[in-house]
């Protein structure tokens, strides 16, 4: 083998061979390999924006719907809580509320009702 070579030699030919075919072969495989990423991106994308929908509803559902009733608190014969299956009117569930409250607190009723904006 020759240590120096000529490049003026060769002139305008092709110094490499290539098998029939090559490169039609060649584009047609590139392309192929290509689609298949590309599917698998979107397909990827379609997954992770499908799970990011699927959690963000699940967020929004326990914020507007949470997962457990409240129990009701046991109330007192004297509250001012009124249920609506009660036969009575709401001036009857006051007039037994003020009957029932002790002279103290009913007192500071009084005190407090000569202040009130709403009532005078």
């Amino acid at each position: 083998m020759e240590k120096e070579f000529d490049f003026k030699n060769i002139g305008k030919q092709m110094p490499y061979r290539t098998p029939d075919g090559f490169f039609d072969r060649m584009q047609e495989q590139v392309s192929a390999r290509t689609k298949v990423e590309k599917h698998k991106k979107q397909l990827r994308m379609r997954l992770v924006i499908a799970a990011t929908l699927a959690a963000a509803a699940m967020v929004l559902g326990l914020v507007f719907f949470p997962a457990g009733t409240p129990e009701a608190e046991q109330v007192s014969s004297n509250s001012l809580l009124v249920a609506t299956g009660i036969d009575y009117s709401y001036s009857d569930a006051m007039d037994n509320f003020i009957a029932e409250m002790p002279d103290d607190e009913l007192e500071e009723w009084v005190e407090l009702s000569e202040y009130d904006i709403f009532m005078n």
